[in-house]
């Protein structure tokens, strides 16, 4: 009997490793910038509401600390992302400031076609004073965020 219930848990654990992770970002903002974001599994477009629930709301939640920068860096290393998607509008006072910066995020997300399988990186300048609307989505399978905590824990 005990072999059925391991086979049973791997079983579930290979099922569980093939769930698509989407992380939605949201950032808007002309006087003040606010922000939002959301995890959801399987579909995008539910983290995508939630994390325009989290924009509009007017008190944020309190943090409970810093989030480990290090860590998180070690394991985007080892992390095999499936999708990876910025869209939006941004805008500086300096209109050669916004070229120059819309020019930078467009050259970061050309670098990053190594790593991503499928990129769509569309940041277009406002030029008509300071804006941010910024939408994003990254999409992981969660066996990929495990194997990637692994790997990062061994180096």
């Amino acid at each position: 009997m005990p072999l059925v219930y391991a086979v049973a848990i791997l079983e579930a654990l290979g099922y569980l490793s093939a769930v698509p992770v989407c992380v939605a970002f949201c950032v808007s903002g002309r006087d003040g910038l606010k922000a939002g974001a959301a995890v959801g599994a399987f579909s995008a477009g539910a983290a995508f509401r939630r994390a325009m629930a989290h924009m509009r709301r007017e008190t944020p939640k309190k943090r409970r600390g810093r989030p480990p920068v290090k860590r998180l860096i070690k394991l985007a290393r080892h992390l095999r992302v499936e999708r990876f998607s910025l869209r939006g509008r941004l805008g500086l006072s300096d209109a050669a400031a916004t070229a120059l910066l819309c020019g930078a995020i467009s050259a970061l997300g050309a670098s990053l076609r190594g790593r991503v399988d499928s990129l769509a990186v569309d940041v277009a300048p406002a030029f008509d004073g300071p804006r941010a609307e910024l939408r994003g989505i990254v999409r992981v399978r969660l066996g990929q965020i495990i194997l990637a905590a692994a790997r990062s824990n061994l180096d």
